[in-house]
């Protein structure tokens, strides 16, 4: 099951060879949906008038965006 959800995409973080591989590839493929759904969405689908986020969210928001987005810096383009 889990080399199914592998097999879609075209960029790998990892070569995808062993279960913790397809682990960690499923897992941030996961975390960046996550963070679309969660934070993206809502402000993109609704009148953005007033958003309340505090400081310290927005810091933890932009330190996990930097994650994703190192990890994205690492990955290997597989042509589909």
């Amino acid at each position: 099951m889990i080399g199914h959800f592998l097999n879609k995409g075209v960029l790998k973080i990892t070569p995808c060879q062993s279960e913790t591989d397809c682990n960690v590839q499923n897992g941030v493929k996961f975390l960046s949906a996550g963070l679309m759904q969660a934070i993206r969405n809502p402000t993109a689908h609704e009148p953005a008038l007033d958003w309340p986020i505090e400081k310290n969210d927005c810091l933890d928001l932009l330190s996990f965006i930097s994650f994703l987005f190192r990890k994205l810096d690492e990955a290997v383009y597989y042509k589909a």
